[in-house]
């Protein structure tokens, strides 16, 4: 556990320093859209299916080595360069499963409850801070 615990912890520092990078890259693109951290969440979702697909196909998915290495990339340093991923693989995953519903029920209230979140949190220190 606590190997595991220390893989997740250096793979999301690594991760989260490719955020930084990716973002300081891409701060001049535009002024209007926040083009780093969308290039981080779609960079991360197309690495999460490379790296789950590779780990399905090549049969590693239920070794050792498979729990090891889904914890220091998976969700160590894409959980630290994008938590969009993760979303997007559970969301591939209620697809394949052949739960359209779900998955769709899935990204809006997501979406609509990571909004409200943010709004409800957003305003709470304004009024603390008034």
């Amino acid at each position: 556990m606590r190997l595991m615990v220390l893989l997740v912890g250096i793979g999301g520092g690594f991760g989260a320093i490719a955020r930084f990078l990716v973002t300081q890259a891409s701060a001049g693109i535009s002024k209007q859209i926040p083009v780093g951290v969308f290039l981080c969440n779609i960079i991360g979702s197309f690495f999460i299916g490379l790296i789950a697909a590779f780990l399905i196909k090549t049969n590693l998915f239920n070794e050792n080595i498979s729990t090891y290495t889904r914890a220091f990339l998976v969700t160590g340093f894409l959980g630290g360069f994008t938590t969009f991923s993760s979303f997007s693989l559970d969301i591939l995953n209620l697809l394949q499963r052949g739960e359209a519903f779900l998955a769709f029920g899935y990204i809006l209230a997501s979406v609509f409850f990571s909004l409200l979140a943010v709004v409800v949190a957003f305003y709470l220190v304004v009024g603390v801070y008034k």
